[in-house]
């Protein structure tokens, strides 16, 4: 319903302002657009290879439901921080489940680990960029009160929510020092 309510919502607001004030409010509104759709295209990216990469160790590891725990890992990893390890828990204890405590389930939960670790905090930050312009703090604290004020819908929209906060609080002159606080830059 949002979706399909964004052009109309976007054209009734536009036409109650002056038309310069119209215009910046558009190019507002596609300035967000256009960050949010960056921010879901490198995520899937990487959360399609983090799912690859996990699937793969899971093959070599021989634990079962490779499909419906890669699909958990790529769903998850939506989710920045916790998502990741999260991801990694029904593997880990399908692993537990099958083997038993042995050495195959402790390689295959250090390499889902180091994997994670590596995919979320070496290669993801460096191919985003910092597109995002969002502190890891600022992250950290919107991934708590979205997640604490809608749930697990939150901590999924915490980022996208959270930058388009930051690029109206740029847009106004009185909120550009709370803006320049949540950058990463």
């Amino acid at each position: 319903f949002m979706l399909g309510e964004k052009v109309p919502m976007v054209a009734r607001i536009a036409r109650t302002l002056s038309p310069q004030r119209a215009e910046e409010f558009q190019g507002l509104v596609s300035a967000i657009e256009a960050k949010i759709q960056h921010y879901l295209f490198i995520k899937t990216l990487m959360s399609v290879a983090t799912a690859a990469l996990a699937a793969l160790i899971l093959l070599v590891g021989r634990v079962d439901f490779i499909i419906f725990s890669a699909l958990l890992i790529f769903l998850l990893n939506y989710i920045p921080t916790f998502g990741s390890l999260l991801g990694t828990i029904f593997p880990v204890l399908i692993a537990f489940l099958r083997y038993g405590f042995c050495l195959r389930l402790v390689l295959v939960t250090a390499s889902l680990m180091i994997m994670q670790f590596v995919m979320g905090n070496v290669l993801e930050p460096q191919v985003m960029g910092r597109s995002m312009s969002l502190s890891p703090i600022v992250i950290l604290l919107s991934l708590i009160f979205w997640g604490w004020l809608w749930g697990v819908v939150g901590m999924f929209l915490a980022v996208p929510v959270t930058s388009a906060i930051k690029i109206v609080f740029d847009s106004v002159p009185g909120l550009k020092p709370v803006a320049a606080a949540m950058s990463g830059e």
